[in-house]
């Protein structure tokens, strides 16, 4: 099943116009010094990125106010970019607009290329996007952003969605970020799609390195979809939080999903979770590595092979600190780590030409766990045939992949140098 165009349009266009508030924020502070002090920061960031470019127009006005024009570019290396400008009108204070007490407010407008404003015009009907920002005297800025619920049809596909908004605030290398979309809808032929409210807020710190710590949280209340041929998908309570942080060194990385219920096949899981952790990656590393591939440069081997020794030489590792069914006494779990326990002065370089040296160099173990029960219940539902929990369940502990422990069925799985071993046995 190939994208529709409405569908197309309108995820281009929630991801859009909802991001280049951020942008908006800062390309509005165009008053004093500290305000392009922080406009360089941002023009930096996502410059480096290689995601987007950043062009802004000088200042032009007086004391009173004036106006500014910033260009974003997504995606320049691309064969699709899409380019966003934000014009922007500046009102001076100490009242900006005889309205709240503040260096200046700025409203800005958002526009998008001729083919896709007509598109967007006409789905908003005549109604625009707000961003408005209250910039205090020091920099701190606040922007308000509405984006108007709409309507587009096309090739035999309806997208609806309701009006977002919400707010931006920029303190310093600090941004704030907080908003809510009550959802939206696709109707086709071959496709129903229902998204239920969205509610988000994330905070960030820039870095001279662009490694900057950060953390979000972002929910969904629920989400079906079915299709022609009859399936269907349904999910409710998704969560999902991101944390990153570092040190002078190392750079840490986390995630967690949870899912209060899914529907998958007609099939019903309840109460999932998934947290991983990615720690000790070098930062020097990692530096290196977006320098490199900025602007979709092709890497030579001999920096590839650089970076990477420089990473494993860090000993990172990816934690699953739990991936789990249920709670309580139905919960079924597992947890385990991927780490390395290379010694210093490593080869890398050879490991690397030699991938069979790393099985030596990692240390893998999981552990699962659950009560007899809660496991029988979770695999009539993902197995074929109800019927066939026990027997599976049986199948392991006659082989030794599962352990009765009381009530409990528990395995521990590990790979090292001595390869791999199922609960303290090698596997044959």
């Amino acid at each position: 099943m190939t994208m529709k165009k409405p569908v197309k349009i309108a995820a281009i266009s929630a991801a859009l116009l909802l991001g280049s508030a951020g942008i908006a924020a800062v390309a509005g502070q165009q008053t004093q010094k500290d305000i392009q002090a922080q406009l360089s920061r941002t023009q930096k960031a996502l410059n480096d990125s290689g995601m987007a470019t950043v062009v802004s127009g000088p200042f032009q006005g007086n004391a009173f106010g004036g106006t500014q024009t910033t260009t974003i570019t997504v995606l320049p290396e691309s064969e699709d970019p899409l380019v966003i400008t934000l014009n922007s009108r500046v009102y001076s204070g100490p009242f900006p607009q005889g309205k709240r007490f503040g260096a200046a407010t700025v409203i800005t407008n958002v526009l998008f290329e001729p083919d896709l404003q007509a598109q967007l015009d006409k789905a908003f009907g005549g109604k625009k996007i707000e961003l408005n920002t209250l910039v205090q005297f020091g920099g701190t800025s606040t922007t308000t952003f509405k984006v108007p619920g709409g309507t587009l049809t096309d090739e035999g596909t309806t997208v609806a969605w309701q009006p977002a908004g919400g707010t931006v605030r920029a303190a310093g290398n600090q941004v704030f970020t907080a908003g809510e979309w009550p959802g939206a809808q696709v109707t086709g032929e071959e496709l129903r799609m229902n998204f239920g409210r969205v509610q988000w807020d994330l905070k960030a710190a820039q870095a001279a390195d662009n490694l900057g710590d950060g953390m979000g949280n972002i929910t969904l209340a629920e989400l079906k979809v079915s299709g022609a041929d009859g399936a269907d998908f349904a999910l409710k309570g998704l969560n999902v939080r991101t944390e990153s942080r570092g040190s002078a060194t190392t750079f840490d990385s986390m995630v967690s999903y949870g899912i209060k219920a899914l529907t998958v096949g007609g099939k019903d899981i309840e109460d999932i979770k998934l947290n991983l952790t990615l720690k000790n990656l070098d930062r020097s590393a990692l530096v290196k590595l977006n320098e490199a591939t900025r602007g979709g440069k092709t890497l030579s081997d001999r920096t590839i092979d650089g970076i990477v020794s420089e990473m494993l030489g860090a000993k990172p590792a990816l934690v699953l600190d739990r991936l789990s069914v249920g709670t309580g006494q139905d919960e079924v779990r597992l947890n385990g780590l991927i780490g390395m326990k290379a010694p210093a002065g490593t080869d890398w370089t050879r490991v690397s030409e030699n991938p069979e040296l790393l099985m030596g160099l990692l240390h893998v173990k999981v552990h699962g766990e659950a009560e007899r029960a809660a496991l029988i219940d979770l695999l009539s539902t993902v197995a074929p045939s109800p019927e066939m929990a026990p027997e599976l369940i049986n199948m392991g502990e006659k082989s030794g992949m599962l352990i009765k422990e009381g009530s409990r069925i528990v395995t521990d799985v590990s790979l090292s140098e001595h390869g791999l071993m199922v609960n303290g046995q090698p596997l044959q």
